[in-house]
C-alpha cells in the first residue's frame, strides 16, 4: 500500500469521527445530522479492512505446525490491540471516577449497563473488541477454508445468537438488539475483510476517480436514512437497517479499495496534514466528545460550544500524543514489537 493511500485511510477516520461528533451534538439544527451515526459504520468497516490488510499476510505465511510462530503472532496482535484501546480509555475512566462519575468494573471491558449513562458511545468500542477477539479465528477459517465459508459460519452464528440472546423476537426489538451488538454488526466487519482480501488477491490494480461516485452514493444512503427516520433513526426501520448494515459498508469498502491506488484530489485532501492530525486523535476525541466527561467540560466552560470544541480537540490531542503514543512506545520497546496497526 502506498504511503499516501495509507494516509487517506487515516484521514477517513477523521471524517468518521467528525460525523459522530455532529450526530451527538446536532449543530445548526439540521435533521440529517441525526443520521451521522453512520460514522460508526465507517469505523467498523475501516478497522476490519486495515487489520486484514496488515495481519492476514503475516498469518497466512505461518506454517501450519509452527505453534511458536502462532503464539508470537497472537502475543503481538493482542498487545497492539490493547495499546490501541485501553491507555486513553483508562485515563478518562479514572478521571471520571475521581470527579464523581458512577463507574464500575464492567467499564474496563466496554460493557454496557451502567456505563451507558456515563459514556454511552463506548458500546461501539465493545463491539470492536469482540471483533478483535474473533479475528485470529477468522484468519484460521480463511487459511483452512475460504471467505464464503467464513461468511456462512458467521450468518449461522448470528442467527443462533439472535435466537438465544435477543430478549424479544419482534422486528423492532430485534433491530434494536442487532444495532448495538456485534452479532448484528458483524456484516460490516466481514465486508471490510472481504474488500481487503480482494485487494490482496490482485497483482495490479488501478482505480482512478471511482471514489467520487462512491461519495455520491454514500450521501444518497444518508439522505435515504434521513427519509426513513420515523422519530428515531433511519437504521431502526426494517429497510433502513438493511441499507445501513449492508449497502453502506459495501460503499465504504469500495471507497477503501479505490483509495489504494487513486491520486485524486479527494485522496490528497484526506492525506493532508489537517486530516492526518484529526485522524490520529480520532479515538481520543471519540471517547471525550460525549457523555459524563463531555458534559462536565461543557458546563465548566459555561456551555460555550466553540470553547468546548477547541478544548475537546486540545485534550484529545494531548491524550493521544502524551499518553497513547508514549505508552505504545514503552511497551513496543519492552516487548520488541513493531508499532503499527
Amino acid at each position: 500500500m502506498e504511503e499516501n493511500n495509507r494516509k487517506a485511510h487515516t484521514g477517513l477516520r477523521a471524517v468518521a469521527c467528525g460525523m459522530v461528533f455532529l450526530h451527538h451534538w446536532g449543530f445548526m439544527g439540521f435533521q440529517i445530522t441525526q443520521e451521522f451515526y453512520v460514522g460508526v459504520s465507517i469505523f467498523f468497516t475501516l478497522s476490519a479492512y486495515l487489520l486484514c490488510r496488515s495481519y492476514w499476510p503475516k498469518f497466512k505465511a505461518i506454517e501450519a505446525d509452527n505453534h511458536v510462530r502462532y503464539g508470537r503472532f497472537l502475543k503481538h496482535y493482542f498487545l497492539r490491540r490493547f495499546l490501541r484501546l485501553w491507555p486513553v480509555f483508562l485515563l478518562l475512566l479514572g478521571f471520571g471516577w475521581a470527579q464523581g462519575g458512577n463507574f464500575a468494573w464492567q467499564h474496563l471491558f466496554f460493557m454496557q449497563g451502567p456505563i451507558k449513562q456515563q459514556m454511552p458511545q463506548v458500546w461501539s468500542v465493545g463491539v470492536e473488541c469482540v471483533f478483535y477477539c474473533f479475528l485470529p479465528l477468522y484468519f484460521w477459517i480463511l487459511k483452512r477454508y475460504n471467505y464464503p465459508v467464513l461468511v456462512i459460519l458467521n450468518l449461522l452464528f448470528m442467527a443462533a445468537a439472535w435466537w438465544v440472546l435477543c430478549p424479544e423476537k419482534s422486528m423492532d426489538k430485534s433491530i434494536l438488539w442487532a444495532v448495538y451488538s456485534y452479532f448484528g454488526r458483524a456484516p460490516e466487519f466481514l465486508i471490510g475483510m472481504g474488500a481487503a482480501l480482494y485487494v490482496e488477491s490482485l497483482e495490479r490494480y488501478r482505480f482512478e476517480r471511482f471514489e467520487y461516485w462512491l461519495v455520491f452514493l454514500f450521501a444518497l444512503i444518508v439522505l435515504y436514512l434521513s427519509y426513513c427516520n420515523e422519530g428515531s433513526y433511519g437504521a431502526y426501520t426494517s429497510v433502513g437497517f438493511g441499507v445501513h448494515g449492508l449497502l453502506l459498508p459495501c460503499c465504504v469498502a469500495a471507497f477503501l479499495v479505490a483509495c489504494e491506488s487513486s491520486k485524486s484530489l479527494l485522496n490528497n485532501l484526506l492525506s493532508s496534514t489537517l486530516f492526518q492530525f484529526f485522524g490520529r486523535i480520532s479515538y481520543s476525541l471519540f471517547l471525550l466528545h460525549y457523555g459524563f466527561l463531555a458534559m462536565l467540560l461543557f458546563n465548566m466552560l459555561e456551555q460555550n460550544i466553540l470553547l468546548f470544541c477547541v478544548s475537546a480537540f486540545a485534550l484529545s490531542a494531548l491524550a493521544h500524543f502524551a499518553l497513547e503514543s508514549f505508552v505504545a512506545w514503552v511497551v513496543a520497546t519492552v516487548f520488541k514489537i513493531r508499532r503499527s496497526r
